[in-house]
């Protein structure tokens, strides 16, 4: 018995289900994607609305549906998403921190670790 490529993707895809927000945040990454895109951006959320459904349908493991998440799209398509609340460090710390690991000791060419202090 032969299985056809379009079988396989629906038996990958019900095998493993996405939970509500890992769609949720899948949907929010690929509307950053196409927020960023001027020629989408310019032809106003329509474009991007139908982008995120098809997203839904074509993308999506599982049997969630674009009405799942329609006030989500609609939210989506009409302004970007803001930035995560996640900032990298201020330079300062940053180069603090990495003097901090410096002096504690480093990795040798061949993977191992070394300590700077002898013990």
């Amino acid at each position: 018995m032969r299985i056809t490529k379009r079988q396989l993707k629906r038996i990958i895809r019900e095998a493993y289900e996405m939970s509500r927000k890992e769609v949720e945040n899948f949907l929010t990454t690929k509307a950053a994607d196409y927020h960023k895109d001027r020629a989408l951006a310019q032809s106003g959320p329509g474009a991007i609305r139908e982008l995120l459904q098809d997203d839904v349908m074509d993308n999506i493991s599982g049997n969630w549906s674009p009405r799942d998440f329609e006030d989500l799209i609609n939210d989506l398509s009409a302004a970007p998403p803001k930035d995560s609340d996640f900032k990298g460090p201020d330079p300062s710390t940053h180069r603090r921190l990495r003097q901090q690991t410096r002096a504690q000791g480093g990795y040798s060419g061949r993977g191992a670790w070394k300590s700077r202090n002898s013990n």
